[in-house]
């Protein structure tokens, strides 16, 4: 039998976690963007259009729907200065990044258990996972992908300071790795917490001296919990549900990704948000549950340590994404990247122990549990190949989604598919089962654009009406049914609703485009002019508005003011032409 080196184990270790995880998630690389949040993450993002000293302040000083990731940003924004809107780069580079993941893991648990094969088992199971293909396959959850290359890294080293405390050094760069975590997503602050996780599972107790110890990662933690929690905005519509529901959702949490990770069955992008949803009767769920796991711990004896880690490592790791206080989605596949590590080592172990140990001598043992142990990954990494063609395109994602879980956010987000196709009929008549389902602002809005596109603006107003009375301040709803009104000749009405569309968001430059055009129409030229100048205040590149400009002032024969106008437009396109020469 040949006696392989460690570099030699580890060098084929990786090479084979390496070549299996691309192969699994290869179709992922002929997806496209999706009409959910990548519109906002990128394609229509404005905050990624420019690669220069300017707008890299910008992006470290200004927060991104209502959360602090200027990293993810910058990693958009360096992407879209290479390969504009090109699909494929985003995709190869969140594959690439999910790979770094997958070494800093075998990595991690080979400093936990000192066993190639446990951390071989671990990183395979964890990175093949169906639960992992939400975060690869789809281009708005970098920040996951980002945030735990970081905290990884931070993990890693702090766990060489831990084996020798002489070299400090170690100490001090996990440090200052957990605050690239940090910059890149706000919940990594659980981080100390993790620390002390490890201490307990290496020492079996948690002791003063290594709590003080972690000291500075706690101020940091908490310095950034504090931010975080001012600026935060939850960007999606409000869930709305009482205390009692959200306990609920609370406690089905760690129910819930344990059954998604023992079977990965029904996955989808939206879990509905109430809890007796997903489970029929939830608070018998999770009394089983927990009463399972006191059992299992109660009676593992040698491996109650590994037990109480993995359950806890899941615990602690899903604390920050609970919503309990605030509104949001309270489950998704994507909150499992990190938590479900300690499971994947705790189940790794197990087989690892009984295949080596128990059965060492016992081949015909062995051999059907190394072809069942074959099965399972095989199986994984087919339901997660299978997963990412799923991932192909907004129809795809979201009409497997309907079969799993037909949620009114489901049938909003397909109807919006429809929508951007040019299916007008479909999408009405999505966005009317989502609104039966449950009657929501955003979907009305929907709909409205739906039937304004059929150029049917008195139903269009109704919705619109109907989003501004669940949602007085939606500034969208207002301009879209100013400009209904417009197309019906009914330009008070139209301006009406453009200021107040103005009123709510003061730099929104389509409603004073809208109000512009409609006082031109008026023929209230002086208005029009004003507006006019106001959206290339906001956005000096904004072309339309110097056309518009240049009809006015041939009409009032201003020829020194057309003069100006023409010098800005040449100028504007002499620009373009040079950036498109790069």
């Amino acid at each position: 039998m040949i006696k392989m080196s460690s570099s030699t184990k580890r060098l084929i270790s990786i090479c084979f976690i390496l070549i299996i995880t691309t192969l699994v998630f290869l179709p992922s690389l002929n997806n496209g963007f999706l009409n959910w949040d990548d519109q906002a993450y990128v394609t229509q993002n404005q905050s990624i259009r420019e690669l220069s000293f300017k707008n890299l302040k910008n992006i470290f000083t200004s927060t991104f729907l209502g959360l602090y990731m200027p990293i993810v940003i910058l990693s958009h924004t360096v992407e879209f200065h290479f390969f504009n809107l090109n699909p494929l780069p985003y995709h190869t580079h969140n594959l690439i990044l999910h790979l770094i993941n997958c070494i800093l893991i075998f990595y991690l648990i080979l400093i936990l258990s000192k066993s190639y094969s446990i951390s071989l088992l671990t990183t395979l199971l964890w990175g093949v996972h169906p639960l992992r293909v939400e975060s690869v396959a789809w281009i708005s959850d970098r920040k996951d992908l980002i945030s735990s290359i970081f905290l990884l890294i931070a993990l890693i080293l702090y766990l060489i300071y831990r084996e020798k405390p002489k070299k400090r050094i170690f100490f001090y760069f996990s440090l200052i790795i957990f605050i690239f975590a940090l910059l890149s997503k706000i919940t990594t602050v659980i981080f100390p917490l993790i620390l002390i996780l490890f201490d307990f599972y290496f020492e079996g107790n948690i002791n003063k001296k290594k709590i003080i110890e972690k000291v500075p990662f706690f101020e940091i933690s908490f310095i950034f919990g504090i931010i975080g929690m001012w600026v935060l905005k939850i960007d999606q519509p409000p869930t709305y549900l009482t205390i009692s529901e959200r306990i609920l959702n609370v406690l089905i949490s760690v129910p819930f990704y344990l059954s998604k990770i023992f079977l990965p069955l029904k996955l989808s992008p939206r879990y509905p948000i109430h809890a007796n949803e997903i489970f029929p009767n939830p608070l018998t769920v999770f009394v089983l549950t927990i009463v399972v796991l006191i059992i299992i711990i109660y009676f593992s004896n040698k491996y109650r340590r590994e037990f109480i880690f993995g359950f806890l490592f899941l615990l602690i790791t899903l604390i920050p994404i609970i919503p309990l206080i605030l509104d949001g989605f309270p489950h998704a596949d994507r909150y499992t990247y990190i938590s479900s590590i300690g499971i994947f080592y705790l189940i790794s172990k197990l087989l690892i122990d009984l295949f080596n140990k128990k059965f060492k001598k016992k081949w015909l043992v062995r051999i059907p549990l190394l072809i069942f142990l074959s099965g399972i990954l095989f199986t994984l990494s087919f339901l997660s190949w299978q997963k990412c063609h799923v991932w192909k395109n907004d129809i795809t994602l979201w009409n497997d989604a309907l079969k799993s879980y037909p949620t009114h956010i489901v049938y909003d987000n397909r109807g919006s598919a429809f929508a951007k196709k040019g299916y007008i009929n479909n999408a009405i008549s999505d966005f009317s089962m989502a609104l039966k389902i449950h009657p929501n602002y955003e979907t009305f809005y929907n709909r409205g654009l739906a039937y304004s596109n059929k150029a049917n603006y008195e139903k269009a107003i109704k919705d619109y009406n109907k989003s501004i009375e669940l949602n007085p301040r939606y500034a969208k709803a207002f301009n879209n049914r100013g400009f209904a009104y417009a197309k019906k000749s009914k330009l008070d009405f139209a301006i009406r609703d453009y200021s107040s569309a103005i009123e709510l968001a003061p730099n929104y430059i389509i409603a004073y485009f809208n109000r512009a055009i409609a006082y031109s129409d008026k023929c209230n030229f002086k208005q029009a002019i004003s507006d006019f100048n106001s959206t290339i205040k906001i956005n000096p590149k904004f072309l339309p508005s110097y056309y518009c400009l240049i009809e006015i002032y041939k009409k009032e024969q201003s020829n020194d003011k057309l003069k100006i106008i023409y010098k800005k437009i040449s100028k504007l396109n002499h620009n373009k032409r040079n950036i498109k020469h790069k």
